[in-house]
């Protein structure tokens, strides 16, 4: 047998104790007693692996609990899980084990739960440390919350904390105090993210009514720029275009989406990247369970990637990170467009032969990607 093939496993937990209003991942409500269901069904669906890959040819080296809210579970339940993932799967001794969590669940107990079943990795759901941004938001934590959760982090091995940006009438001030009263913890690593409204969020309603503003472009850039800078300034890295980290701390399991890697996905909701196929679970805990419990596969939808589809990923996911892409992946008529971001000072052609954005270019990443792409398929 050859050389085996690295696996990501991604684990959705869909409780929430209320859904935030910018946020379209697929949630479920907590408080209606449906947690035991979902660890008995989840144990169910991992139990159909062999159906979907052979795990003699795979090992794992991350697993990731996103959501919804992972940490509204219980480190038992939690237990329970990574011990039938372990059971099933080839899980490498220094597997990434990562879970996402509130600033609320973040407790002396939880935390000494999550070393004791081997998770390795804390992402933290912070978005911001001021109440008006907290509120508009929607979050359910408060700042005492999180200042209490960071300082139980401060010796944890790896973690990481999210910030929002962009919320109607932030200003340069109010971000600079997110950006410092974080920094002060000093984060191995920092996600931050610009506030967008999905259409079927609450914000797009909100929106479509004429009732929700955000900060404006010009406002969100310079906003974004100053985070740039104040993140360098303190020894982080920008490896990605949301992601910051210190030597050695990037997220092993975020990168395998950028580099196109493969990734199993289990829970209501989740998406796989399997051979070129992309797949997703129904979008139902109720469905989902019902399913598991029938001895039926959760996968409501199959993608196969065709070429065309590939490049474009390959492009606009690869110009994302640091590294950038390989100049042979652009089709000559997109060298123009390219040599122009060069003079501009957005990318850069390196002698390896490899493409990059700069911290300038990080900024319009998306705008430059989608120019790229209409003149690739032109």
């Amino acid at each position: 047998m050859g050389a085996r093939i690295d696996l990501g496993i991604y684990v959705h937990v869909p409780f929430c104790r209320i859904h935030c209003p910018y946020c379209d991942f697929y949630t479920y409500p907590t408080g209606r007693g449906r947690e035991a269901d979902f660890v008995a069904a989840l144990s169910a669906e991992i139990a159909q692996a062999p159906l979907r890959l052979r795990l003699e040819e795979h090992t794992v080296s991350t697993i990731y609990f996103g959501g919804g809210t992972p940490s509204t579970l219980s480190c038992a339940q939690l237990r329970q899980i990574l011990d039938a993932l372990k059971a099933q799967f080839d899980c490498l001794a220094d597997c990434e084990i990562t879970i996402e969590a509130n600033p609320r669940d973040v407790r002396p107990e939880f935390i000494r739960g999550l070393s004791d079943i081997g998770v390795t990795r804390i992402s933290l759901g912070v978005q911001s440390f001021l109440p008006e941004a907290l509120r508009y938001l929607g979050r359910d934590h408060d700042p005492g919350e999180v200042e209490r959760s960071l300082r139980l982090l401060e010796n944890w091995p790896a973690w990481s904390a999210d910030l929002i940006f962009g919320w109607d009438g932030q200003t340069e001030l109010q971000w600079e105090e997110d950006l410092s009263r974080l920094l002060a913890f000093v984060p191995p690593h920092v996600s931050l993210y610009q506030l967008t409204v999905e259409k079927k969020t609450r914000f797009g309603v909100l929106e479509s009514l004429g009732r929700l503003a955000l900060a404006d472009l010009d406002r969100q850039a310079a906003l974004y720029s100053h985070a740039q800078q104040r993140l360098h300034s303190a020894g982080l890295e920008q490896y990605e275009i949301s992601s910051f980290a210190r030597q050695g701390r990037r997220s092993c399991h975020n990168s395998r989406y950028w580099r196109r890697l493969p990734y199993l996905g289990l829970g209501p909701a989740a998406s796989s990247h399997l051979a070129e196929r992309r797949t997703e679970n129904i979008r139902s805990l109720p469905q989902y369970l019902a399913r598991l419990r029938g001895g039926l596969s959760p996968v409501a939808q199959v993608e196969v990637l065709t070429p065309r589809t590939i490049a474009r990923e390959r492009v606009w996911l690869g110009l994302r990170t640091k590294e950038g892409i390989p100049v042979v992946w652009l089709p000559h008529v997109v060298m123009p467009l390219m040599e122009e971001a060069v003079q501009t000072g957005l990318a850069t052609l390196e002698k390896s032969g490899h493409a990059a954005l700069t911290r300038a270019g990080m900024a319009v990443a998306d705008e430059f990607a989608a120019r790229l792409l209409r003149v690739m398929e032109a």
